[in-house]
């Protein structure tokens, strides 16, 4: 369908602005959206409305590589969503999206203008009670981090992480933040510390926590990841919210752990290539 007026995109300054736009776009998904995505890569990217003689339609998500992250259009003008994604990929030469499964709008309209599609996340969801015969080991304690563990908790994290001492800037920032929350666990005994868990609380999606796991490469083959998974998942239920958690699709490992603590994978997150 062509467009019924002119278009002007502009951008956002203050996302609280874009408030009631952004709860409209988390409501039309049919499963929570992966917290590690949206907050880490699409949040701080720049917002863009989609304005039409003065009234806006909605927004899309465009990063500094011109990748488009996320494209919303309220259900009233979504017959013009094919023209202002048009739009968008011509007046930004837009190459890329990337789209999730949950979004059925945003995927159907990247598949019929597509010339490649590659899945690169896992999106896994809780079902039912937790499984039995996960728990963590009783010699071990499984706690709050503190502010003062920081700097051990980074060089245990690139350890995991196979060395990568580039990420220690973004690691110092991200697990600063999950500690000041209460939201980063370590796991340890006697022996020293074994692993990391996370508990994210999702500030844009209401009744949603995100796990997370590290296990520290010495320690692996233990069944740790799942029986880090399973107390948190079990943390979660108690507390009456969705646990959510996701992984790359070649982490054959952690897809293990991730089965073993009882989650199931119905979506996943997938690379679109425009021309």
């Amino acid at each position: 369908m062509d467009l019924v007026a002119p278009l002007s995109f502009l951008p956002f300054t203050d996302l609280a602005a874009l408030e009631n736009l952004r709860q409209a776009y988390y409501s039309s998904l049919s499963a929570p959206m992966d917290g590690m995505w949206d907050s880490g890569f699409t949040q701080p990217s720049p917002h863009w409305s989609i304005d039409q003689d003065g009234l806006c339609l909605g927004y899309f998500v465009l990063n500094a590589e011109n990748t488009l992250l996320q494209f919303y259009v309220q259900e009233a003008h979504y017959a013009q969503s094919g023209a202002i994604l048009d739009r968008i990929i011509l007046q930004y030469d837009v190459k890329k999206a990337v789209a999730a499964t949950i979004d059925t709008s945003f995927l159907s309209l990247c598949l019929d203008r597509q010339t490649g599609i590659t899945a690169h996340t896992s999106l896994y969801i809780t079902t039912g009670a937790a499984p039995v015969g996960m728990a963590l080991p009783v010699d071990c304690s499984f706690i709050p981090a503190r502010s003062s563990d920081l700097d051990q908790i980074i060089d245990l994290q690139i350890d995991c992480l196979g060395g990568q001492k580039e990420l220690k800037g973004w690691l110092d920032g991200y697990s600063s933040n999950l500690i000041s929350r209460g939201e980063l666990l370590v796991l340890g005994n006697a022996e020293g510390w074994m692993g990391l868990g996370e508990y994210r609380r999702s500030d844009s999606q209401r009744g949603v926590v995100d796990l997370g796991v590290m296990v520290h490469p010495t320690q692996r083959r233990k069944g740790l990841a799942a029986a880090i998974l399973t107390t948190l998942r079990q943390k979660a239920q108690s507390e009456g919210v969705i646990a959510i958690c996701s992984t790359t699709v070649d982490n054959v490992a952690s897809q293990g752990a991730i089965r073993r603590a009882g989650f199931i994978c119905r979506h996943r997150i997938v690379d679109v290539a425009f021309g």
